[in-house]
């Protein structure tokens, strides 16, 4: 656990408590309110001494007063679980608005909380057929007994690092894809934090994490790009090849190709904007601006912050690394018996 004081120096700046009141026009408002969580039956206990691990075959929680917790999805590999930080908040607004961290007070429970990296590690396969990377939904941190949050660190410029902060990363990406608080009708990032949206989604944020307050700017970034990447992503999905299939159909047949986990409303606004003469011009120019990238990196879901900060601690001296040294360790190919790689490699 991080000394007290650092977490008392992140608590410290006074909030507002707000009531926030989220908007969805979809049915199963759920749905949008938190990411689905149908794979995982988990009930977790109240006891405050609770430790979690999540295991291969199902949940365990370690602790006083505490049995065994089963995880109802089938088996496969997972990643290492990690001991991350937590500590026990007591907020006036949790039994008020649901959970809305004012940091106001809060008590220091047990050290250290082991959470499973929910994605798993593809590549701890024994066979080598490819598997493509899930979804990341994270429903141990969404579904967190009220109260507690995950101490998150940065370095000097603001950026979470270490284990916490790579947890935060990818709960901002659930964010970016919960049309509850990031609506895909809206064509620019700036008109989501618009009308409280930007206080909505940092009150969310606060309900599970604990940071320093100069990290609010690269949450809010973080989420914006994301947010634009899952756009990307469903239009890569569905569609492109229904265009390139039938470059005359119509925008009724492409409301019909909704995504299950999409808002109907939202869908048709997303598709009435790339059938638009400005969205077509766009996404023109977006092609010919990838198709000058000609090194892309090989960090994977790890920050460039992350990277930096794993390198200091193996480095002996623990020197924070030159960014070249950053570049060429994220953007060096790692199979080494391809000829176009070796040429590469060289030549950074």
């Amino acid at each position: 656990m991080y000394d007290q004081s650092h977490v008392m120096k992140m608590l410290s700046d006074p909030e507002i408590v707000k009531d926030v009141h989220l908007y969805v026009s979809k049915e199963k408002a759920g749905d949008d309110v938190a990411p689905p969580s149908k794979q995982f039956d988990i009930s977790l206990s109240n006891h405050s001494n609770e430790s979690v691990l999540l295991r291969e075959g199902g949940v365990y929680a370690e602790g006083e007063g505490t049995g065994q917790l089963t995880m109802k999805r089938p088996q496969r590999p997972l990643g290492r679980s990690k001991m991350l930080n937590v500590i026990q908040v007591t907020d006036q607004c949790d039994d008020d608005n649901g959970g809305c961290n004012n940091g106001e007070q809060f008590a220091l429970a047990h050290e250290s909380e082991a959470l499973d990296n929910e994605q798993g590690q593809d590549h701890n396969q024994v066979d080598k057929e490819v598997r493509k990377r899930k979804r990341t939904s994270l429903p141990i941190v969404w579904n967190m007994p009220k109260g507690q949050r995950i101490v998150v660190k940065c370095n000097e410029n603001s950026q979470p690092i270490g284990d916490e902060g790579a947890i935060l990363g990818k709960f901002l990406g659930t964010i970016a894809r919960n049309g509850g608080f990031c609506p895909l009708n809206i064509n620019d990032w700036r008109g989501v934090k618009k009308n409280s949206g930007e206080e909505t989604i940092l009150q969310c944020v606060q309900t599970k994490f604990v940071y320093p307050r100069s990290c609010e700017k690269w949450i809010l970034k973080s989420i914006g790009r994301d947010w634009r990447k899952y756009k990307s992503s469903l239009k890569d999905a569905f569609f492109k090849p229904a265009i390139e299939k039938n470059p005359n159909i119509k925008r009724k047949a492409l409301y019909k190709l909704c995504p299950e986990d999409v808002n109907i409303d939202q869908w048709r606004g997303l598709v009435k904007f790339w059938k638009s003469k400005k969205g077509r011009a766009l996404a023109e120019k977006n092609i010919i601006s990838r198709s000058l990238v000609k090194n892309t990196h090989n960090a994977g879901t790890k920050s460039f912050a992350c990277w930096s900060e794993d390198m200091r601690q193996v480095d002996p001296e623990k020197k924070r690394p030159h960014r070249s040294q950053i570049y060429l360790a994220t953007h060096k190919k790692k199979d080494d018996a391809n000829a176009e790689n070796i040429d590469r490699n060289e030549r950074l």
